[in-house]
This record gives structure tokens, sequence and C-alpha cells, in this order.
């Protein structure tokens, strides 16, 4: 979740905002940063689709 971080710092959004926007809580995204879970389905394109950020940087590597 780097480019995520980093999306974060270079927007200034916080993650409640975006939280809002993608209609999960702070704590999700949390989990996320944290990579204690990552967004699937549904969160999964909303971010996408709301970031930019790449699919492949948005979910686990199976070598990881």
């Amino acid at each position: 979740m780097e480019k995520l971080r980093e999306w974060f710092k270079l927007t200034g959004v916080s993650h409640g905002e975006l939280a809002e926007e993608i209609d999960v809580t702070r704590a999700t995204i949390h989990n996320w940063l944290t990579e204690q879970t990552y967004p699937s389905g549904i969160y999964l394109r909303r971010l996408h689709e709301r970031t930019r950020i790449p699919l492949d940087d948005l979910v686990p590597r199976a070598d990881a």
C-alpha cells in the first residue's frame, strides 16, 4: 500500500475524506494502509477510480 500512502501525501486528502467518498470507514482505510486487510470487489474498483493508482499496486503480490 505504499502507493496509497504516497497518494495521501501528494494530494492532502484525509483518510476520512477518502473513506466517505468510497463508502468505507476510516478504520478500513487504516487497515489497508497497515496491510492488515486489502481492498476487494467494489471497494477496490472505487479506490482505483478515485486515486488512479494501478490495480496491481492496490492488491498484495503473490510472491510477497
